[in-house]
């Protein structure tokens, strides 16, 4: 990784979810967008570790230190870089309890965003 890489967030996203692209183009046109490095999975390479089946499943975030976090864990790292807000809304969904049932939300929306959303054709 370069080190202008290095302050920035890369978000693995899943290309082929309707839901996951209006998400990653969200974050592209905000303010704060040249703080995030945008990663498609099925067209870019992967973390070391992470399997495209894995992926899938759930987001992936790599921090500006280089922490792999996944789920909920990567939105949250994700809400961290948007201001007072995002830092509040962060610091609410980490509380044990909030996140525990945060984790399950997250979790099912992303088991049947297919459905809700649909998928990419």
């Amino acid at each position: 990784m370069s080190k202008k890489n290095t302050s920035r967030k890369t978000i693995y996203y899943d290309g082929d979810c309707a839901m996951c692209t209006a998400f990653a183009s969200k974050i592209s046109s905000a303010k704060r967008s040249d703080q995030f490095i945008l990663k498609n999975i099925a067209a870019d390479e992967l973390p070391k570790d992470v399997t495209l089946v894995n992926a899938q499943k759930e987001i992936y975030v790599t921090t500006a230190s280089g922490t792999l976090v996944k789920g909920i864990d990567g939105i949250i790292e994700i809400l961290k870089t948007f201001g007072f807000f995002g830092k509040f809304a962060g610091v609410v969904l980490s509380i044990p309890g909030i996140h525990f049932i945060a984790k399950k939300g997250y979790a099912f929306v992303a088991k049947y965003r297919y459905i809700f959303f649909r998928k990419k054709m």
